[in-house]
C-alpha cells in the first residue's frame, strides 16, 4: 500500500486476490494480495476517477470520469483501456455500478439522468 500515490478508489478482486486502486493523479494500479506485489499500473490521462467498480463475471474494473466517460480497464492491457464508453457527454460521472451478473452497467452523472448499458458485447 505504500506504492500506491493518494489513492481515492479502492476495489478488490476476490477471484483474483487483486486489489485495484484508483488515484487522485490518474493511475489505476493493481497489487497482489497473495505477495504484496505490483502487477500493473494504468495511466487513465483522464485525471482523478469519479467511480470505481468490478465486473463480477470476468473482473474488469470499470472507471467513471469527469468528462462523462466509462473506460474498462484488465491487468494484463495496462497501456490503453479495453473499451471507452462516453456515456454522459455534457456532464461528470457521479457514480457508476455493474450487476452482480456482469451484464448490466448503471450511471449516473451530474446532469441527474440515471443510464442502463448493456455491456455484453
Amino acid at each position: 500500500m505504500r506504492d500506491f500515490s493518494e489513492p481515492c478508489k479502492l476495489e478488490f478482486l476476490p477471484y483474483h486476490f487483486l486489489l485495484c486502486s484508483a488515484s487522485k493523479l490518474g493511475f489505476i494500479k493493481y497489487i497482489d494480495i497473495t505477495c504484496g506485489k505490483e502487477i500493473a499500473e494504468c495511466k487513465t490521462k483522464r485525471g482523478e476517477a469519479t467511480g470505481l467498480a468490478r465486473n463480477n463475471q470476468n473482473g474488469i474494473i470499470c472507471a467513471a470520469h469527469s468528462n462523462g466517460e466509462v473506460t474498462m480497464w484488465t491487468p494484463n492491457m495496462a497501456s490503453k483501456p479495453i473499451v471507452k464508453i462516453l456515456s454522459h457527454a455534457a456532464s461528470p460521472l457521479t457514480s457508476i455500478a455493474v450487476s452482480k451478473c456482469g451484464t448490466y452497467m448503471a450511471t449516473t452523472g451530474k446532469d441527474s439522468r440515471f443510464k442502463i448499458w448493456d455491456i455484453r458485447s
